[in-house]
């Protein structure tokens, strides 16, 4: 069993649950599991400068104001996690490439060219597709040691992904050169693999080889595991968040190939069971490995369904903002993704949700902000 528990999300509920270790069918529970094997701080990263983080801002409301409306795609990120879309108004009906598994059996393939397959992106109601960047508002990465000796990196804690990579010294990119890099000829225990990686961004490609070595995390040595090494990226990927790599905590479907994850690995290594939990606040993040930590929560945590072992996706009912209901009259799914910074609803719920929602300016305090309250079941 694997489990994923976001304590950021303490659901409120009227009905009265029952504790995990009661049930035998896969059911909403109360956690009642074991207290976590590892805990590691968490350090999140922002766009490069006070004047970029503006620039975002400036360009985010601009983008609202004139109606461009934002896309995520199943797909179109990092090993298969939400992306942004490539396409802009003028060929949303075009065809777009990925590599990584369609999940969404409504899509069928329609062509193939070298073994890619090609999928229609449906035509949006407004036609408004836009290329946006995949800007990171906040990422959250934590320390690892890649090699023998160990070369620090920080990679981004990623639930919307599955495998672990890193960027190699030997990529020559503009972006890849501000950024710290693994140099496998340094690491006596580095070993090359015969395969290549393709990962597609939002804003750009990077591609690179698969390679086996040591890595480390806190006290403990994962060796030979698998992992990605980027050496090419095109358009500019690393040029906002100098982010250093990933580390996936999603399912093994997810992965762009068969190889067992860093997690599970780790996890089997500490004898610690698939569980994780992850901790944000502006002051201290962490990554808990094997449980939780009651120290970071009150009350109880609520257990979830996962609808499909794909990604952290579990089923949506309801979406309230306030006293309004917002969602849902179809079925509804929601992912959670740590690597991504975007919220994001169906079109039309999102023109709704503008509409009874005000804008607010951007330096009012938190009680000025409380008048309007989400509430998700």
């Amino acid at each position: 069993m694997r489990c994923g528990i976001a304590l950021l999300l303490i659901f409120n509920s009227v009905y009265s649950l029952p504790n995990c270790s009661e049930i035998n069918t896969i059911k909403p529970c109360i956690y009642n599991g074991p207290k976590q094997k590892r805990i590691f701080p968490l350090k999140s990263l922002s766009p490069n400068s006070v004047e970029r983080s503006a620039e975002i801002t400036e360009e985010n409301w601009n983008n609202v104001t004139r109606g461009h409306i934002h896309f995520l795609y199943r797909s179109q990120g990092p090993y298969g996690s939400l992306g942004t879309s490539q396409h802009n108004s003028h060929n949303c009906n075009s065809y777009h490439t990925h590599n990584s598994v369609n999940t969404d059996d409504s899509v069928n393939s329609v062509n193939s060219v070298d073994g890619t397959r090609l999928t229609p992106i449906r035509e949006h109601p407004m036609k408004k597709c836009i290329p946006i960047p995949h800007l990171r508002h906040v990422q959250y990465v934590m320390s690892i040691g890649v090699g023998t000796p160990k070369q620090e990196i920080y990679p981004i804690i990623d639930t919307g992904s599955t495998n672990t990579w890193v960027i190699s010294e030997q990529c020559n990119s503009i972006t890849c050169s501000g950024v710290p890099t693994f140099n496998s000829r340094k690491s006596s225990t580095f070993s090359p693999v015969n395969e290549g990686l393709r990962i597609r961004f939002g804003t750009g490609t990077i591609k690179g080889v698969l390679g086996i070595d040591n890595v480390t995390i806190g006290q403990d040595t994962i060796e030979k595991q698998i992992f990605g090494l980027v050496n090419e990226e095109s358009s500019n990927v690393f040029k906002v968040i100098k982010f250093q790599g990933i580390i996936g905590l999603g399912f093994p479907k997810l992965a762009f190939d068969h190889h067992t994850s860093l997690y599970d690995n780790y996890s089997k290594q500490i004898n610690a069971d698939l569980i994780f939990s992850l901790y944000f606040s502006n002051q201290y993040s962490y990554v808990m490995i094997g449980g939780v930590d009651e120290r970071f929560y009150v009350g109880d945590l609520y257990m979830l369904p996962v609808v499909r072992e794909y990604y952290w996706e579990i089923k949506l009912y309801e979406l309230w903002v306030g006293n309004v209901k917002l969602c849902c009259d179809d079925e509804s799914y929601v992912i959670f993704d740590s690597g991504t910074s975007f919220n994001t609803m169906p079109h039309d719920q999102f023109l709704y949700f503008k509409h009874i929602v005000s804008p607010k300016i951007c330096h009012v305090t938190a009680a000025e902000m409380s008048s309007e309250k989400i509430y998700f079941s």
